[in-house]
């Protein structure tokens, strides 16, 4: 009998033991199956008024969309540096054409929808104008900024497709030379006085429309489908649509494919936003213009007749290039800003101290052709100002054309000899650095020198100084009019409190920007971005994500 009962207990050991290997190798198919099943998309700013139609998407296709968020040429960017995403879903692809290396990452392109770059006036500020039967182009609009004082919100140029779009639509309007632009032909003067008057700016276009609806600026550049959108949304506050006489310049949101490995999904993913209903769907939700002309049959959000007229650029890498560096370096206000960066001993912990470095780097002496426009510029000033238990010993710069290259690596220099040991006075040398700003700021007054001036705080803990938060809050409401528009923009790093810096930065109407989640290198191009706007907007509106 218990030789009986050994025979049973084997057979059953072994059929169950098969059973749960069957049950392995299905479970394992599953999460394969779901693999396969999965694509990741990196995807402009304002598709985000895309998620309810990709839900249904992932519902109706039975697979798994990945989504992540930035500026176009940022998100190029990414891409050409080896970003691993399976698509890219872009407001153009335009970008990737500047070397036929880039051109072979996109595998197939397939358009999706078409929204053109236009401009939306507020109404008060359109009826002052007292416009007529006349021409609206980028050259007048320049013109208005100039002797009406109108303020606009913009995005960056270096970032996102509308700011690019716009700069590059003032530039030909300006010069007036046809196709055959050159950056010389563009008055420098003329262009300096169109940008002093972008007071709200984002890194993408989505983002912008979050910051101007609470701003006071007089018209916005951005795509027609998010201006249509803030109407219906915002009655109130109805903005008058204007389609530069000249041309516009229209995102066509094509669907690139960087991994031939994921074609087949790819495909499917293709085929069903080109079907009539999806296309209807995305009209109705996103006010984008359909491609398929049946979608858009008895549609009242926009004139279909209106005939649209695409700019002529020069779309060579070397005049955008030339342009976008010439914007940056001569038309935009410079900045003059300090790094307040901590070096308590909390900093040797996870190479903290080491990603700092590399941060630094990647503003000063690397040639990584991605984050060109992040580095530190000609007719830039400020200083680095270390803490741990104490300030330390300020390193204080101020980059020209001729003395840039050393400039650079003497603060690379600086940072890189740094030693992380002590405790960590937050506050003090926050406001420290605050402080030195200022004389620096009223030197520049006297000296008849325009710039924008922030505070870079970057710290890995709390603080464990004798100044503390309140004695912050204090010294800033004691001192609004004399620091009021020196912004602090707070760096999110290891176990530094977020709720401790939101209050600096909403002290200062500054912003905090997250370096946990993201690399330190990508935190400060980020950054970068906002450091190059001239600050105003009655003192609201200032570096935004």
């Amino acid at each position: 009998m218990n030789i009986f009962k050994k025979i049973i207990y084997t057979i059953y050991a072994i059929t169950l033991s098969l059973f749960l290997v069957g049950c392995n190798d299905k479970s394992e198919q599953k999460i394969e199956e779901k693999s396969e099943r999965t694509l990741t998309i990196l995807a402009s700013s304002e598709l985000k008024d895309m998620e309810n139609i990709l839900k249904k998407a992932q519902t109706d296709l039975n697979i798994n969309l990945s989504i992540q968020y930035y500026g176009t040429i940022s998100a190029v960017d990414k891409i050409k540096n080896g970003m691993n995403v399976d698509t890219a879903w872009l407001s153009q692809s335009k970008y990737f054409y500047d070397t036929q290396e880039n051109s072979k990452r996109i595998k197939l392109s397939e358009k999706t929808m078409v929204s053109p770059v236009i401009i939306g006036f507020r109404k008060d500020s359109w009826n002052k104008l007292n416009v007529k039967n006349e021409k609206i182009t980028w050259k007048k609009i320049s013109e208005w900024v100039k002797n009406n004082k109108l303020t606009y919100a913009m995005s960056d140029p270096s970032e996102s497709n509308t700011g690019y779009i716009t700069l590059m639509g003032v530039s030909y309007s300006i010069a007036n030379t046809g196709e055959n632009l050159k950056v010389s032909d563009i008055p420098k003067e003329k262009i300096e006085e169109f940008f002093k008057g972008n007071t709200v700016k984002a890194q993408g276009s989505y983002w912008l429309m979050e910051e101007f609806k609470n701003s006071k600026a007089d018209f916005i550049i951005n795509y027609e489908s998010v201006l249509l959108t803030y109407n219906i949304n915002n009655k109130n506050d109805e903005l008058v649509l204007v389609y530069p006489d000249e041309g516009i310049s229209s995102a066509d949101y094509p669907l690139l494919l960087i991994n031939p490995k994921k074609q087949e999904i790819y495909k499917e993913l293709v085929e069903y936003l080109k079907t009539i209903p999806v296309q209807k769907a995305i009209l109705e939700e996103t006010k984008r213009r359909p491609l398929m002309l049946a979608a858009a049959r008895n549609q009242t959000y926009f004139d279909e007749n209106k005939l649209l007229i695409e700019m002529p650029f020069d779309t060579s890498p070397e005049l955008a290039d030339e342009i976008l560096t010439a914007y940056f370096q001569n038309f935009k206000k410079p900045s003059a800003f300090s790094f307040v960066l901590d070096t308590s001993g909390s900093m040797s912990i996870e190479q903290r101290e080491q990603k700092l470095k590399n941060a630094m780097a990647s503003l000063t002496i690397d040639n990584n052709k991605g984050g060109k426009f992040a580095k530190i510029r000609e007719r830039e000033m400020g200083f680095i100002l270390p803490f741990s238990d104490s300030i330390g010993k300020e390193y204080f710069f101020n980059i020209t054309k001729e003395n840039k290259e050393n400039e650079l690596k003497g603060i690379f220099n600086y940072v890189n000899s740094l030693n992380v040991n002590g405790g960590t006075a937050l506050y003090l040398s926050t406001a420290q650095a605050i402080k030195t700003l200022n004389n620096i700021r009223n030197n520049n007054i006297k000296n008849g020198k325009d710039y924008t001036y922030s505070v870079v705080l970057l710290t890995d803990g709390e603080n464990n100084g004798q100044f503390d938060l309140n004695d912050f809050v204090r010294f800033m409401d004691d001192n609004k009019a004399q620091y009021r528009d020196i912004r602090v923009f707070p760096i999110l790093f290891g176990a530094a409190k977020l709720n401790e810096l939101n209050v600096i930065a909403n002290s200062t109407k500054g912003k905090v920007f997250d370096g946990n989640n993201k690399s330190l290198n990508e935190v400060f191009k980020e950054i970068r971005s906002y450091q190059w706007y001239n600050i105003l907007n009655n003192l609201l509106q200032l570096w935004q994500i």
